[in-house]
């Protein structure tokens, strides 16, 4: 079977060395016999198969519990499995509706942690509390290797299960991550109500497949086991293609502490562009580079970035607000004590505490809830300077956007995006020539311009660029966006068509 080259180290030379325990009549282990390896596997997966994986020991100390799985494998005591590349802490992230939960979805982590070694993200169990869902859910699955999403039809009307789903084919394009993705069919769904980013994998049915455990382990090592489809109707994409697709991801700069505030007075940096980065912006514009350098700067430089310690509403942000409220509270005193000295009436000095306490509680949420409006105030005016100081110069001639994100918090950063609008301001020129035939050629091209920067404008302000999977699905995939998104003239036409536009 042949393995995919951008596979992680899982699927690359991997040697799997697993000890089986011959139960003899009394139900006890006997450690000196050993069962072949592929003729395990062949028994799990129905096929031949040869792996090699770098390993790390595991033991399974865990009992068996009943189960609607088969005995397959309950003859491992012990096995080897895959180390975790660093940065990794789970071979997979469990995406699953809650009302899954207690019925399949539980009981499938625990037979891949039980008998497979894995370690398993769920969100009931492994979110960081005090973070958003959307933090955790990208935090998260950056540190999984595989994203396995339990298909149902709660998934289906589950928000937040369709954004791990969008946030799982996102990263399996962006920024050569690879991230795989094994769908798994719980009940049955008609095509039609599938997402359309989901149906050009294979998916392993849960209604036909006896151990559904024992599958997936068989396609977190072989991705081909479940890998896409032609969607029908559609020609499956290369990689290239995808790359081309306006709103996909081409690189990613996050940026993290590296400075302190005394020493350069910029809190948050990112790295410099490594030679293999430049080349590969080169690659795709000469331009590319300056734009995305340009970018850096002007995010490095800005305010927000200087104090943004605080402003990521972490620890720092919680002891600026009790330092001020402690401040708050001393003034509030001193003013007591004064006023005592003035009016010469002790009998304030019953409230001075308990007033000091209050003003010093009510300042700490005030405090808090200042930051936050800063932040998003602050962030919005980055946007817009993003826009007019660097991508409006840049965007047409580099094909590429530059966009910030600050959907992990913590760690805000810069992307750069796909983004060729020849085909949509063509489209557009056609539209106003219709409508407004008198017209020169000259104007109508600056009009299409126009509405084209506005867009654009309005779609880098309001973060729905660096939030891709927001946008609006369309049927009829006009101009090549990922994800099937709207592209721009689907975006304008409506209002060109049946609106009045000032010439």
């Amino acid at each position: 079977m042949s393995v995919n080259q951008e596979d992680s180290v899982t699927e690359r030379d991997v040697l799997l060395t697993i000890e089986e325990d011959r139960r003899d009549d009394d139900g006890d282990y006997d450690d000196d016999k050993s069962i072949d390896t592929n003729n395990l596997l062949t028994s799990i997966s129905g096929s031949e198969t040869c792996l090699k994986i770098p390993l790390t020991e595991y033991d399974n100390t865990n009992e068996r519990e009943e189960g609607n799985f088969s005995d397959v494998g309950y003859g491992l005591r012990k096995r080897r499995v895959v180390k975790l590349l660093p940065g990794k802490k789970y071979h997979v992230f469990v995406s699953h509706a809650k009302e899954d939960a207690e019925e399949k979805a539980n009981e499938i982590c625990k037979e891949l942690e039980n008998r497979f070694g894995f370690q398993c993200m769920q969100f009931e169990r492994d979110f960081v509390p005090g973070k958003s869902l959307d933090e955790n859910i990208a935090s998260e699955m950056a540190k999984s290797v595989k994203v396995l999403i339990l298909l149902s039809p709660a998934f289906l009307k589950s928000r937040w299960c369709m954004s791990e789903a969008d946030e799982a084919v996102r990263r399996s394009y962006c920024d050569g991550e690879k991230l795989k993705i094994i769908p798994v069919l719980l009940q049955p769904l008609e095509d039609r109500e599938l997402p359309h980013s989901l149906k050009k994998y294979r998916y392993i049915d849960a209604q036909k497949v006896v151990d559904i455990p024992a599958k997936i382990f068989e396609a977190f090592y072989h991705s081909d086991a479940v890998d896409g489809l032609k969607i029908q109707g559609e020609q499956e994409l290369t990689e290239e293609q995808i790359r081309n697709q306006n709103g996909a991801r081409l690189l990613s700069k996050p940026f993290v502490q590296q400075q302190d505030l005394l020493v350069t007075g910029k809190v948050f940096e990112t790295e410099r562009l490594t030679f293999n980065e430049q080349e590969y912006l080169k690659n795709i514009n000469e331009k590319c580079v300056d734009q995305l350098e340009k970018a850096i700067t002007l995010v490095t430089k800005d305010r927000l970035m200087r104090m943004y310690k605080i402003f990521a509403h972490t620890i720092y942000t919680h002891a600026a607000a009790f330092v001020s409220a402690i401040i708050i509270a001393l003034l509030t005193s001193f003013v007591q004590v004064i006023s005592v000295f003035i009016f010469r009436d002790i009998s304030v000095t019953a409230t001075a505490i308990p007033l000091s306490i209050f003003f010093a509680v009510v300042w700490y949420i005030v405090f808090v809830l200042l930051v936050l409006f800063l932040r998003k105030k602050l962030t919005l005016r980055l946007r817009k300077k993003l826009w007019s100081n660097v991508n409006k110069d840049f965007y047409r001639e580099t094909k590429c956007l530059v966009v910030y994100s600050d959907a992990i918090t913590r760690e805000p950063g810069l992307f750069v995006i796909r983004y060729n609008v020849e085909p949509c301001q063509e489209y557009l020129k056609v539209l106003i020539e219709r409508k407004y035939f008198y017209l020169d050629d000259e104007r109508i091209m600056k009009m299409a311009a126009d509405m084209i920067d506005e867009k654009l404008s309005e779609l880098q302000r309001l973060a729905h660029l660096s939030k891709w999977s927001i946008l609006p699905v369309y049927d009829y995939n006009r101009h090549g966006t990922w994800l099937r998104r709207q592209c721009l003239c689907q975006m304008l036409e409506h209002d060109l068509i049946h609106k009045v536009v000032t010439v």
